[in-house]
């Protein structure tokens, strides 16, 4: 059976080596984003996978939990650093214009392993009944996947498929 590649919609965050080693080792659970410029994350669709990159060969990728509006100070336990209050551009008053995105991480996203659970899956679905006649496993026609025949007595008949 071919592999079955399903289409996860990702986010990209390009982000310093101090915070990319902290998101990897999971002691950093959340990305703080501009509202300005990350509005379309609230979206209706919201991206289910981050993936981080620091440089052009470190890259490092966590499910989203969840998306929300939140003041950074809350969420960091702490007012930003100067680079954290420049990057969210934050008004001199040291306040920041509205509340900023935040980006909750999960576990790491494992590529492999989630086309290997999507095959498994589908795998399950197509199992087919035996032949009535001889109880030889079947072989789907190609133009109708509700058809089969049997390769041993070339018996034919139409089946439902089984789910999982």
């Amino acid at each position: 059976m071919s592999e079955v590649r399903t289409k996860v919609k990702k986010v990209l965050f390009m982000v310093r080596r101090e915070y990319y080693d902290d998101i990897v080792s999971g002691e950093k659970r959340e990305e703080i984003r501009n509202p300005d410029k990350w509005q379309w994350l609230m979206g209706a669709d919201p991206p289910k996978v981050a993936v981080f990159m620091c440089g052009k060969d470190r890259i490092h990728r966590r499910q989203i939990t969840r998306i929300y509006l939140e003041d950074p100070a809350k969420v960091l336990g702490r007012e930003p650093s100067y680079q954290g209050k420049q990057d969210l551009h934050y008004n001199w008053g040291g306040y920041p214009r509205r509340d900023c995105i935040v980006v909750e991480l999960g576990d790491t996203y494992d590529v492999e392993g989630i086309t290997r659970y999507m095959n498994e899956k589908i795998k399950k679905v197509m199992i087919k009944d035996p032949c009535p006649k001889c109880g030889t496993e079947l072989e789907e026609d190609p133009e109708d996947s509700s058809e089969g025949y049997c390769p041993k007595c070339n018996y034919g008949w139409r089946f439902p498929r089984k789910e999982g």
